[in-house]
């Protein structure tokens, strides 16, 4: 994956999400194969004339394709795997030949050997981290949050419930159980390889407080709405990386509670959708990095000819 891509990911996704609106809507579960390819095919109608413009969407396209991939494996997407990476085939090779008609006009440029470029996601394991050991894992020196519940300013009365500072304690320590093991899991590399623990728990465990303060919600009760309106609150008042801290902690929590049915699978595409789209507010990275190389291409074509030769 090249370092503009890996760096602008959380923008990046953004604006698949904000083409899969206009297309169909922001709730995966509502997505087909159908809108996947026509999102795909528009995505490279109009190639950039520049060898290193094109490889930037390539790979942006391998970027979308493992997301949706790995939103497939957690049933949150109801397209199989199989099919998502047929619809991506053509593009992708669209794109390639594109590529190596213009860099055939530059043979002579040696790849230079570099490090190899890090992947933005690890190889998805078949399954996330198990509950058969949480117990003990819980008891590690994990990062401790402070409990913003007791000096969060909140309501006292709303209809018929109260505010309890007991459910407040109760609602903090059960998400802020659900996201160390959601840090904790295998496929979460890419969350704590960017942020540090303390950040995406305090994302989480200061969201969950509040709004239980200003609207006496719990997990399953949390309107769509109040969640949005939080976050974008949020997002307007942070610098970018906490932003983006706020964003990606989010996302893996909503999938780890999805996948281990920790929500009612309705509400959580619910608010799955309203996170989403909740997305287009934040604020846009100034790029940063080195430039695309077109030397990550090559080396990257002779890796994959190599694992072939292998099979």
């Amino acid at each position: 994956m090249y370092p503009d891509v890996k760096e602008n990911a959380p923008s990046l996704l953004q604006a698949f999400f904000a083409g899969m609106e206009v297309i169909v809507s922001l709730n995966p579960s509502e997505w087909t194969s159908a809108d996947i390819q026509e999102y795909a095919e528009s995505f490279v109608d109009e190639k950039p004339d520049e060898a290193e413009a094109m490889i930037f969407l390539l790979y942006t396209l391998e970027l979308i394709e493992t997301f949706l991939v790995w939103l497939s494996a957690r049933r949150v997407v109801h397209i199989k795997q199989k099919d998502i990476t047929q619809i991506m085939m053509t593009p992708r090779m669209d794109l390639t030949d594109h590529i190596d008609a213009a860099l055939a006009e530059d043979e002579s440029d040696e790849p230079d050997d570099s490090e190899d470029v890090p992947e933005l996601f690890e190889d998805m394991p078949d399954d996330m981290f198990t509950e058969e050991n949480e117990d003990s894992w819980l008891q590690d020196n994990s990062y401790q949050p402070e409990e913003f519940y007791r000096t969060e300013p909140h309501v006292d009365k709303i209809g018929d419930q109260e505010w309890q500072l007991v459910t407040a304690k109760s609602v903090h320590d059960q998400l802020l159980k659900y996201i160390r093991l959601a840090w904790a899991a295998e496929d979460s590399g890419d969350l704590r390889n960017a942020y540090p623990q303390s950040v995406v728990i305090d994302a989480v465990v200061q969201t969950s407080d509040a709004l239980y303060a200003q609207h006496l919600e719990t997990i399953q009760t949390w309107e769509p709405e109040h969640f949005a309106d939080y976050i974008v609150n949020t997002i307007h008042t942070q610098p970018l990386e906490k932003a983006q801290a706020l964003f990606a902690s989010w996302m893996h929590l909503l999938m780890y509670m999805i996948f281990h049915q920790k929500i009612d699978r309705e509400h959580a595409d619910e608010l799955l959708a309203t996170f989403a789209h909740s997305a287009q507010f934040l604020p846009q990275p100034k790029p940063k990095g080195r430039a695309v190389s077109l030397s990550d291409y090559r080396r990257g074509k002779r890796k994959n000819k190599k694992r072939r030769k292998k099979r």
